[in-house]
């Protein structure tokens, strides 16, 4: 129930940022040609942004027409567009973290890994369909401004949710954030590169999917050597937080405890908080056992049929995800039951969250297109938050059960996937299409996306320093600080897409 309630606090917020633009800008640029010399209001500051706000082509025209024809279609949009955050809520928490614990438990692949593979593909599937859309279809930027806006959500939004869901400070794994913030760096370096001249060449495309294999190599391969780089990590930097490992708050009958003669104070407070996390969330978590092994049946079968006990919210709230519920315990296999099935169960929840996430794309173009807001905006903004709620909710379960390193690997690693796959992929098929030569290549329309992209590099090192400066902790102090970063780096993308924008002049 929480998950849903943060659901709808996310979409109120996006439609307070669409309020925000209409009440902002003039109901017709025309109006203020009247009044004022032409040429004075074209090198104007206010007409530039005015200008920018008015879509020149109807987005809408990249979706089914019947509900853009009716006068109550944004309050339809509305109603819709939360029932469908929802929806991925219920979906994340319910079967996508629990599939992709399975296959983790299946294929013996440490938490992290996991969360740097199979669960940031599954969590980029948004995206991936949107740019799609976006260059065999409406042949737009939609795409790759939903791609940065959403990889700006993910390294700072995100992760500051997950700060604020934790009741104490939950203590994070140095290793897999430095290696994914490594790794998303060089990626923006070479999308910045590419994109640099407005142009996506065949070739340059091809690229993106060769680093995309060599990412999956780097991470296993990285993985293998992992222990010898955080024994060597805490040699350097804890040396002088070293702890005998008989203190209480470690499991003696941990065989991994007995082995050990000595552990470093970042590893007992990263055990410790995962313990109290989990703990003070109403969840137990055995760590040698993955809560899959905890499922108690009972909860996706008979309270399904049983109104809880509470108040009056809690009930409404049960009523209004009950047609939800429902309809997945009906679609989704119980994986936990027949483990044989846990496979056919991720890749449900990949395509439920690629046609949900069709859904929010078109109810908030909808709400776009009724407030007048450029293509580019809405990827930065709506779009953006609308596909990367699958992070956010992955993040923000994780931390509540303890576990926020393999939330922050899933988000880095997201973001990762966005560049490497969710542009490269359909980029190279489109270019690939048209005949492989120096003529096909996908045009970008905006002229200012380069700067953006290359800000992400701030972004992602202010996200690394903030965590290295707590000391790779999640706290309530971190999520203010990344929240307050979010809201500024957005700022100046919208600011510097509709007035720096070169393609404008």
């Amino acid at each position: 129930m929480k998950v849903s309630l943060v659901a709808v606090t996310l979409f109120v917020a996006f439609l307070g940022s669409c309020y925000g633009h209409l009440i902002a800008a003039p109901s017709n640029v025309s109006s203020l040609e009247n009044n004022v010399n032409k040429s004075e209001v074209e090198h104007s500051l206010l007409y530039r942004i005015v200008e920018t706000f008015y879509v020149s082509r109807d987005s809408l025209d990249d979706f089914p027409d019947f509900i853009k024809t009716k006068p109550a279609s944004v309050i339809v949009a509305f109603l819709v567009g939360i029932y469908c955050f929802t929806f991925l809520a219920i979906l994340c928490d319910s079967y996508f973290l629990p599939s992709v614990e399975a296959l983790c438990v299946i294929l013996n692949v440490s938490e992290d890994v996991a969360a740097a593979t199979f669960m940031s593909m599954a969590t980029t599937a948004p995206e991936f369909f949107v740019n799609i859309v976006s260059t065999f279809i409406s042949q737009s930027d939609l795409g790759l401004g939903t791609i940065v806006g959403s990889s700006s959500f993910n390294t700072l939004f995100t992760p500051a949710l997950g700060c604020l869901a934790v009741a104490t400070p939950l203590q994070l794994d140095w290793w897999p954030v430095t290696r994914d913030s490594s790794f998303y760096v060089v990626t923006i370096g070479l999308l910045v590169t590419i994109i640099w001249d407005g142009k996506v060449f065949w070739y340059e495309a091809l690229v993106l999917e060769i680093v995309y294999i060599l990412f999956f190599i780097y991470i296993f391969v990285t993985a293998k050597y992992s222990d010898r780089i955080k024994e060597f990590g805490m040699r350097n930097k804890f040396l002088r937080n070293i702890y005998v490992s008989s203190d209480e708050k470690i499991d003696q009958e941990n065989p991994e405890s007995k082995r050990q003669s000595v552990l470093s104070k970042e590893e007992i407070d990263r055990r410790q908080s995962k313990e109290d996390a989990a703990r003070k969330s109403g969840m137990t978590i055995d760590i040698e056992k993955t809560s899959i092994d905890k499922f108690d049946e009972y909860n996706m079968k008979n309270q399904l049929f049983t109104m809880p006990k509470g108040n009056i919210l809690i009930k409404i709230l049960f009523i209004y995800t009950w047609p939800l519920r429902l309809f997945l315990a009906c679609v989704m296999p119980n994986h936990r039951k027949y483990p044989i099935t846990t496979p056919i169960t991720f890749l449900l929840c990949v395509v439920c969250i690629g046609l949900n996430s069709y859904i929010v794309s078109w109810m908030v173009t909808v709400i776009g297109s009724a407030f007048n807001i450029s293509e580019t905006v809405m990827g930065f903004t709506l779009s953006a938050g609308g596909g990367a709620l699958p992070e956010a909710f992955s993040l923000v379960i994780k931390a509540r059960r303890g576990e926020g390193s393999m939330g922050v690997s899933n988000s880095l690693g997201g973001n990762i996937m966005n560049v490497l796959l969710s542009l490269g992929f359909p980029w190279f098929i489109s270019t690939l299409s048209r005949g492989a030569n120096d003529e096909s290549y996908v045009q970008l329309e905006s002229g200012s996306i380069q700067y953006t992209v290359l800000s992400l590099i701030i972004v992602v090192s202010a996200l690394y320093f903030i965590l290295m400066m707590n000391k790779f902790r999640l706290s309530r102090i971190s999520g203010i600080i990344l929240m307050v970063a979010w809201v500024a780096f957005l700022s100046v993308a919208v600011t510097v897409e509709l007035v720096v924008n070169p393609s404008d002049s």
